[in-house]
């Protein structure tokens, strides 16, 4: 079932057309945003292909997660845009932290840490979110799960060097 992640971090599970046009009219969403949003979630072809994003909607599986050593709280980052304020605005916890700048280089993989942040695979405590569930204040367990996109470069570079040796 299609899981979709506001810019405010709430959940919200549409397993069908019906179930995404309740939550539009629920939130009032325009028009634009509200095709853009089938399109992630799927229900419609998006024109390139497949949408990553509308607005800064995320599918679940596409939130990037972040950590900071020696805390135990994941931070979700959901729809980063390079706006000045958009720390602030969308993830306060990374205030004071990192600028947009510093958190495009963690999220592109161009810094692997910034400031004792770094990316972590998806706390298992995501599996139990229901719809409406906020996504901040998660705490992983001792084993994380990984979305497929996580997985599959990790993955491709084991085999590549098992084959080397």
């Amino acid at each position: 079932m299609p899981a979709i992640v506001s810019p405010s971090r709430v959940l919200h599970e549409v397993p069908d057309q019906a179930a995404l046009d309740t939550l539009v009219e629920r939130l009032g969403v325009e028009r634009k945003l509200a095709g853009n949003l089938a399109q992630l979630c799927g229900f419609k072809q998006a024109p390139r292909g497949k949408r990553g994003e509308a607005e800064g909607w995320k599918k679940l599986d596409d939130v990037i997660w972040l950590q900071r050593d020696g805390d135990s709280r994941c931070v979700p980052v959901v729809g980063f845009h390079r706006k000045s304020d958009w720390i602030r605005t969308y993830c306060p916890e990374l205030m004071g932290h990192m600028s947009e700048g510093s958190l495009a280089n963690l999220l592109s993989g161009v810094k692997l840490k910034v400031n004792l942040w770094r990316k972590v695979a998806a706390p298992l405590a995501v599996l139990d979110l229901r719809d409406g569930a906020s996504l901040t204040g998660i705490r992983p367990g001792l084993d994380a799960i990984a979305t497929l996109a996580q997985m599959e470069e990790p993955i491709a570079k084991r085999a590549r060097t098992d084959e080397d040796t």
